[in-house]
């Protein structure tokens, strides 16, 4: 696809300006396709020069109407996640190991469907429109030799989304992603989140895992950024990016640095994404811990639309935790059980400067000055650029110069 390679970006001869222009040029592009592709897939059009087998059929379909097949094995939560692995068994009785992701219904669509109103199909756009997204732009199965080339890639770092399941009575959709592929020495059971790899938790090993070295932190800190990019770039905000939420795979096939594999995160927790145009949930969330991942305008009880630069704020906290090779659960332990004991969150602002603070603190002598600077143009929104639907290419091509082009730096290391 035209998107997937895209070395002119990272051409040292071409001047800065002319680098933005042509990257706001690829991402207005690109989101423009991705529309196309939504709209086909809803009114059945691409069907009409490719699709010809039953199964390229059916894949329409799942992105119409939502799959029809049967999970038959459900496991149990994949360790730190609210992620399920199971097999599934479409209607051809082909059963394929998947991983589960559970998205409850909006309060508008609960309503929607319990009263069967008129607005119903409507309201489920965006989850046709999410699963075509996530089937269509997905990168899967790195393999270490790939590794070398991933910063002149355009991808998405999420699991290829098979379709979804319609559960009304439940209040919820079941989206069924595929698993990457693991060599044959690895097992389901050691897949993680990148809070517990971050963590050194592993609860299959019999030692305690090595710690994170230097060069992985920095390319999964490089491919997080990137898959946002381009989520932004595909006309979508994601709104709970944590590193609960980020689970991290073994590259798949032979590797040439076996001592020090580099892991893979994809990015999940997709309930509460959503077309960056669409309408904003402002349900309130008291939780502690996930609202240290929030911009300061949507911690407790949000008042204000979702916006890119929210996004970005959550990836610095990710990013800081990376840096720190420890989480804010354990970075702000005494802050959060304090807060959980007395039953109320801290002044969003008071986070804000904390992690600021630890990232001007901790991340120079851990990561370097260029990624403690990028980290901490993500907390403040330092890009030069109002965050409003005329700036928002704009705004893309500042995060990938200032942030994204910054830590690829550090992948030699």
């Amino acid at each position: 696809m035209f998107f997937e390679k895209e070395a002119i970006m990272h051409n040292n001869y071409l001047h800065v300006n002319l680098k933005r222009d042509v990257h706001i040029i690829l991402m207005a592009l690109r989101k423009t396709l991705i529309e196309y592709g939504m709209l086909a897939a809803k009114h059945g059009l691409l069907d009409a020069e490719n699709k010809s087998s039953s199964d390229e059929s059916r894949e329409l379909i799942s992105f119409t109407s939502g799959l029809s097949g049967y999970i038959v094995a459900v496991s149990e939560l994949v360790h730190g996640s609210d992620m399920r692995l199971a097999k599934y068994e479409d209607d051809w009785c082909h059963v394929e190991e998947v991983m589960l992701e559970y998205r409850s219904y909006s309060r508008e669509l609960v309503r929607a469907a319990h009263f069967r109103l008129p607005e119903l199909d409507k309201l489920k756009e965006p989850i046709r429109n999410l699963a075509w997204l996530l089937h269509t732009t997905s990168f899967t199965d790195v393999r270490d030799d790939d590794l070398a080339a991933l910063p002149n890639q355009l991808a998405i770092y999420t699991l290829r989304c098979l379709g979804y399941i319609d559960q009304p009575e439940q209040h919820q959709t079941i989206f069924i992603y595929q698993l990457p592929r693991l060599r044959p020495s690895q097992t389901r059971s050691r897949i993680m989140t990148l809070h517990d790899w971050i963590n050194n938790v592993d609860p299959q090993a019999q030692q305690a895992p090595t710690k994170p070295s230097l060069g992985n932190r920095f390319f999964l800190a490089h491919a997080l950024c990137l898959t946002l990019l381009n989520i932004h770039g595909s006309g979508w905000v994601h709104k709970n990016i944590w590193s609960r939420g980020i689970i991290i795979f073994p590259p798949a096939g032979p590797s040439s640095s076996s001592m020090n594999p580099r892991f893979v995160p994809y990015i999940t927790s997709w309930g509460f994404s959503r077309p960056i145009t669409g309408g904003t949930d402002l349900a309130a969330d008291t939780e502690v811990e996930p609202n240290y991942y929030r911009h300061p305008v949507h911690q407790g009880y949000p008042e204000t639309p979702f916006k890119v630069e929210h996004d970005i704020y959550a990836l610095g906290v990710v990013l800081l935790e990376i840096g720190m090779s420890e989480t804010v659960n354990c970075i702000f332990k005494k802050q959060m059980d304090k807060a959980a004991f007395k039953g109320r969150l801290l002044p969003p602002d008071m986070i804000k400067q904390a992690l600021v603070e630890t990232a001007r603190a901790g991340l120079p002598s851990r990561m370097g000055d260029a990624y403690a600077m990028s980290v901490e143009r993500c907390l403040r929104g330092d890009f030069g650029v109002v965050d409003d639907e005329e700036n928002r290419a704009v705004l893309s091509a500042a995060f990938r110069e200032m942030v994204i082009d910054t830590i690829a730096g550090g992948m030699k290391l």
